[in-house]
């Protein structure tokens, strides 16, 4: 049992790093999706192109950043503003609380990989 666990973990682990998703596959290529750690998503992605098209059966034509959503944010930062002062009677402490908020929207960014395999893959039975 205690085998089954460490590989499980294994994996768990290792594909926390960086993995590949097909996108769109056809007999004469595809399309994937990094996420994560940008080398170990590339090596998945080498796994998966010669799993569909075959060893050395593949060339990757492009790799692009593609803009696949947008997200909506919005930060409330509270900070105080103090100081202290010196006069005749003493030390004096003073100041503000100011807050600051800003919003915006920012863009979700994926890797795609497009590669074609060299001889097409036979379509499936």
């Amino acid at each position: 049992m205690r085998p089954v666990m460490l590989i499980v973990l294994a994996v768990m682990f290792g594909s926390a790093c960086g993995y590949a998703d097909p996108l769109s596959q056809s007999r004469y290529g595809g399309v994937l999706a990094l996420t994560g750690d940008e080398t170990e998503a590339m090596k998945e992605a080498r796994r998966l192109m010669t799993g569909h098209c075959g060893p050395d059966n593949f060339e990757v034509v492009r790799i692009e950043e593609v803009v696949v959503d947008e997200e909506d944010y919005v930060v409330t930062e509270n900070t105080y503003d103090g100081f202290t002062t010196e006069d005749e009677a003493g030390e004096h402490e003073g100041g503000r609380e100011v807050t600051e908020t800003h919003a915006g929207t920012t863009e979700l960014i994926e890797i795609h990989v497009t590669y074609r395999c060299f001889v097409p893959t036979p379509p499936p039975l």
